[in-house]
């Protein structure tokens, strides 16, 4: 049988999960030897996608503190933190490979990368503290119930990757068209930082649109960062250490208020509170629907890189 094949096999989650399918260590999900691809985090969850072949994924998602464990220390990491840059460690999980991924009867997720990392989600007693997105055999979605280990949620469960706080405005969008000018262009991009996601030669930001949408924008060079003091940091979305992107997780929350191309294909960002970010030509792209909800979409720079 062919390795994509033996994925597009995977066992149903409510058949995978059923009592009679316990061993004495709990139940183990089939995805030895693939790796993460996409990490997202949001202002209240952790998201990533464990690559089971083609255009399919397992998506994890962790929502109550959690351990990581690497070669060179144990952290302590909580998804629901305000200062987003402390998960940076979380964004050097991308391309490692899943050596075993364990669910207790208790609850307890466990997750193998090989002899010297571990991530482990503990269960809580007053709510959830991870669900699992099943990519076959309908809508299943496993999650950790308070003094109930794994259950299987109702097909329904919403699964949201970008939700916003109360804070996003109400109003459409005056406009989704770019302003050409002198100066350069102005682009409609604006609005509170919802989801920064990342792999492993990537990162990328999304603002929800009123009306149905996002706005994205993915960086796969050179970053300048600036903060209200005028203070410079330089940053590389492709950089090996992942964890020196956490800066751009604190930008989950901010709000955009301004966005521009300056020449030469210069992206330049202002954000409320006086941060500002810009990226050279060939290293960034945008895209975003033509309305608000629909699926045509506008992309700049119309013949920019292809980031991953």
């Amino acid at each position: 049988m062919a390795d994509d094949e033996r994925y597009l096999t995977l066992p149903p989650a409510a058949e995978l999960f059923a009592p009679t399918a316990a061993m004495p260590d709990g139940w183990r999900v089939p995805v030895e030897g693939r790796l993460i691809s996409y990490i997202y985090v949001g202002l209240t969850a952790i998201d990533f996608e464990i690559w089971l072949g083609g255009d399919n994924d397992l998506t994890l998602r962790l929502e109550r503190p959690f351990t990581l464990r690497d070669r060179e220390s144990i952290r302590r990491l909580d998804p629901r933190t305000t200062h987003k840059s402390e998960l940076a460690p979380m964004l050097a999980v991308c391309d490692w490979t899943v050596s075993n991924f364990l669910v207790t009867s208790s609850g307890q997720l466990e997750i193998g990368f090989g002899e010297e990392r571990r991530l482990v989600v503990e269960p809580v007693t007053d709510g959830r503290a991870w669900m699992i997105g099943w990519p076959f055999s309908g809508p299943d979605i496993v999650g950790s119930a308070a003094g109930a280990g794994p259950v299987i949620l109702p097909s329904d469960e919403p699964w949201v990757l970008v939700e916003p706080d109360g804070s996003l405005p109400t109003t459409s969008q005056a406009s989704l068209e770019s302003i050409e000018s002198d100066s350069g262009v102005q682009l409609p991009i604006r609005g509170q930082v919802a989801l920064v996601s990342a792999t492993s030669l990537s990162i990328e930001l999304t603002l929800p649109i009123p009306g149905g949408g996002d706005f994205d924008i993915h960086f796969g060079g050179d970053l300048r960062m600036t903060d209200a003091g005028g203070g410079e940091l330089q940053l590389d979305a492709a950089s090996a250490d992942r964890a020196s992107l956490g800066p751009m997780l604190d930008l989950l929350g901010a709000r955009l208020t301004e966005s521009a191309i300056e020449s030469p294909e210069q992206l330049h960002l202002v954000f409320a509170d006086g941060r500002r970010l810009r990226a050279g030509p060939g290293t960034w792209e945008a895209h975003w629907p033509t309305v608000p909800g629909g699926l045509d979409e506008h992309w700049v720079p119309r013949d920019g890189p292809s980031i991953p």
